[in-house]
């Protein structure tokens, strides 16, 4: 009996030791962070555990002293998530604090968008705010630039040094900038080679005219007003000057000769004053071909087709945007009779336009 007793009580006391050990390693505090039991003093936040080391800020990992911050189950340092959760600058990724631009979808520091992003005037190089105003070749300025610097005569650029290096005035009071200059039209041998050039080049395209009676003279802008006459705008560059001579037998009219003098606006680089000579050369055409009195629409219409057409076949690099100011023309009778008879005759043979012509005579 003795011996019983013995094994009984034996057996409660290991079944005290383990429940008070399972007592004791439930009662185990154990570090959020690296899952270790804490011995010694520990952090309890929101619940959670840790060792004091290890209570550590989720953005920059350093360690949280004093206050804090939460967000999702997460501890910050109040400075780090009000960081992380304000924008950042598009361009140097850094935080933006105060004030800033936003740019097409992105936000910026003010000097970072001044500095980086910012489109500058082509004359001044300040950024562009207020008026302004954009020229066919991708330069954009302040409009006030306008009121500085004459526009080029023949390219249209403004005749600003940090543009075009700077115009030329001509005693006509035209202005021409320095890319344009260099290669200026002026002397009459040069005005007689490119109407033989641009002729040449018609005519293997199916035009063609009589040539005895017909010359190219290049003129400054008060020669052509002269000329021109009532017929004179400030956008004309080149008049087709027609004379009539008739003779009599017995008071009887027996013939009639027509000659055509062109006139051309000189200064201009070779590529404009082709295109002006094809252009008149048209207006030779429809007299030659007893069509002077088509409407002004069809007429003019015409004639710049021609030059469009001379200018598509040109190899000269500013033949495109030649086309592109006679195609953003916006006169009422120039620019939209030319679009008419592309809009019906472009990629069509030559000759399709010379047979609708002759039709409406």
């Amino acid at each position: 009996m003795v011996t019983k007793n013995y094994h009984t009580s034996f057996i409660q006391i290991l079944l005290l030791i383990l429940l008070l050990a399972a007592i004791n390693l439930s009662a185990q505090t154990t570090c959020t962070y690296c899952k270790k039991s804490i011995e010694g003093n520990y952090i309890t936040v929101e619940g959670k555990n840790f060792h004091p080391e290890h209570f550590l800020c989720s953005s920059c990992s350093q360690i949280i002293t004093g206050s804090y911050a939460q967000e999702k189950g997460k501890f910050y340092h109040p400075d780090c998530l009000t960081e992380k959760n304000a924008p950042f600058c598009d361009l140097c990724k850094k935080i933006l604090k105060s004030s800033y631009v936003s740019y097409d979808g992105k936000k910026y520091h003010e000097e970072c968008y001044r500095n980086s992003i910012e489109k500058k005037c082509a004359v001044c190089k300040e950024g562009l705010t207020g008026y302004i105003t954009a020229d066919i070749y991708g330069n954009e300025f302040h409009s006030a630039h306008e009121k500085e610097y004459p526009k080029c005569d023949a390219c249209t650029r403004l005749t600003a040094p940090e543009i075009t290096g700077g115009g030329v005035r001509y005693n006509d009071g035209r202005a021409v900038c320095k890319l344009c200059h260099p290669n200026a039209v002026f002397a009459d041998a040069m005005f007689n080679s490119l109407y033989k050039k641009v002729l040449a080049g018609l005519s293997s395209s199916g035009f063609s005219i009589n040539t005895e009676n017909v010359s190219v003279k290049g003129v400054d802008k008060n020669t052509l007003k002269s000329k021109a006459a009532k017929s004179f705008t400030e956008s004309l560059r080149g008049f087709c000057d027609t004379q009539i001579r008739s003779e009599y037998r017995n008071d009887k009219l027996v013939k009639e000769t027509a000659s055509f003098t062109v006139y051309v606006l000189n200064g201009l680089p070779p590529i404009y004053t082709e295109s002006i000579i094809a252009h008149e050369l048209m207006h030779v055409w429809f007299h030659q071909n007893g069509l002077s009195g088509l409407d002004a629409l069809t007429t003019e219409g015409s004639c710049n087709y021609l030059s469009w057409t001379w200018l598509s076949r040109s190899p000269d690099p500013a033949a495109p945007m030649v086309i592109k100011m006679l195609e953003a023309d916006t006169d009422p009778v120039y620019g939209e009779g030319f679009r008419r008879i592309k809009q019906n005759f472009a990629g069509k043979p030559l000759k399709e336009l010379f047979v609708y012509l002759r039709g409406r005579k």
